[in-house]
């Protein structure tokens, strides 16, 4: 059979199209981390994988490996801040994995790999502030692995999928205002954490995972501004990143780590009015994220990151009333973003970024007695938050953020 042989050879060329891609740096930056080369290795691999499932679409084999070519390209084109070509990509996978879980009504894989799906699909509303659209993905997934764990209680893949599932669930829950909510589940994440880390200790994937449960707690009290707790929770996220990357500098994944953990210490300690550390915390993230920089200079997610950073730094000049500096800095951060903001309209996340900088910028101008660059200023910032506000993409936290910045602009007015 001519044909079957063709289709045979086709499939083995998209697998080693994919483990090209996998090595140049598709789905992580810690192996070469040329995300845009790993993509054209998956995007090559994809077009073989489609005209072969299209050759046999009742192929449940043929429609796996198309559907995991989806997912990863998904989740690749996400890191690389190309929004709306991942949501697409995650809807074809979607598809395809409903379909793949029909047919296959007694494969645990199968489901396993619909809810892992579901979760990092859902990550795309929740990061964007989107929190019901993300709760039906979360749902979805959460009534899918509830089945599996009562399955197999034990089974290290569902235990690890739940951990996932509450840590983007949390996010979603703490945008919603649902804090109770959000630190039941993540405690009980932690838990069970624990439990796969003892289970594996020598898997740094395993030990990562309890990191990240600790990360989001740590998260979850900056949003709720919880002075009481904030510090502790952040301090603690530090010492396993920092052991990592002493051991693996090169490695993109553990820097990046290391990077948003001095930043989230960082925002804590201006929780705590303590502008002195929030600045220290906040060098220390810019020192390593400007080394990722470096290796991979078209990365928007870690200019962003960078000009976050810097708005700490520039938070911490207005507390100590050097609105000088604070503006050197946050003309830089709006420098940053712009850009960003117009090149992924997508992720309303960058256009928030973009309005802290202005309204933060308003404010020193208007310190400094410079009055209509702080009207200017705040006006941009209104301009933005009631865009993000029309896209249903505002925290709870945030919901009367549109009256502070009219208030604050008539005080500049005035």
């Amino acid at each position: 059979t001519e044909v079957g042989s063709d289709l045979e050879l086709q499939s083995e060329l998209a697998t080693a199209y994919e483990k090209v891609g996998d090595v140049q740096g598709a789905l992580n930056n810690s192996s070469l981390g040329n995300i845009k080369a790993g993509l054209e290795s998956y995007g090559k691999a994809q077009k073989l994988r489609e005209a072969v499932y299209a050759a046999d679409p009742t192929n449940l084999e043929t429609k796996e490996k198309l559907a995991g070519n989806y997912h990863t390209t998904a989740r690749t084109l996400w890191n690389n801040s190309q929004t709306k070509e991942a949501e697409d990509a995650f809807e074809k996978g979607l598809k395809l994995r409903r379909e793949l879980s029909a047919a296959k009504p007694e494969s645990v894989e199968a489901k396993n790999r619909l809810a892992v799906l579901l979760v990092d699909y859902g990550a795309i509303p929740a990061f964007n502030f989107q929190a019901a659209r993300a709760l039906v993905l979360y749902n979805d997934a959460f009534a899918i692995i509830t089945e599996l764990r009562q399955k197999e209680p034990d089974n290290p893949d569902f235990k690890k999928s739940l951990t996932r599932m509450i840590r983007s669930m949390s996010k979603a829950k703490t945008a919603l205002g649902d804090y109770d909510g959000a630190f039941r589940d993540l405690y009980l994440a932690v838990d069970v954490s624990n439990e796969l880390a003892k289970q594996f200790p020598k898997d740094f994937r395993v030990q990562r995972s309890v990191w990240l449960t600790e990360s989001i707690i740590c998260e979850a009290y900056i949003d709720k501004a919880d002075r009481q707790k904030v510090v502790d929770a952040c301090t603690k996220i530090i010492d396993f990143p920092t052991k990592a990357y002493e051991k693996e500098p090169e490695n993109g994944v553990v820097a990046y780590d290391l990077a948003i953990s001095h930043f989230n210490l960082s925002r804590a300690f201006r929780i705590n009015d303590d502008p002195a550390k929030t600045i220290a915390s906040a060098q220390k993230a810019i020192e390593v994220m400007s080394a990722l920089i470096k290796k991979d200079p078209e990365n928007g997610e870690y200019k962003r990151n960078l000009a976050v950073y810097q708005t700490e730094i520039a938070r911490s000049y207005m507390m100590l009333k050097q609105y000088d500096k604070a503006i050197i800095e946050l003309k830089s951060v709006i420098a940053a973003m712009g850009p960003i903001v117009e090149k992924d309209k997508e992720t309303t996340t960058y256009q928030y970024d973009l309005a802290i900088g202005h309204r933060l910028i308003a404010e020193s101008y208007s310190k400094s007695g410079d009055r209509a660059s702080a009207a200017e200023n705040v006006d941009r910032a209104i301009a933005l938050i009631n865009d993000l506000k029309a896209k249903n993409a505002i925290r709870e936290s945030d919901k009367n953020l549109i009256a502070e910045l009219e208030q604050e602009k008539l005080t500049y007015t005035k």
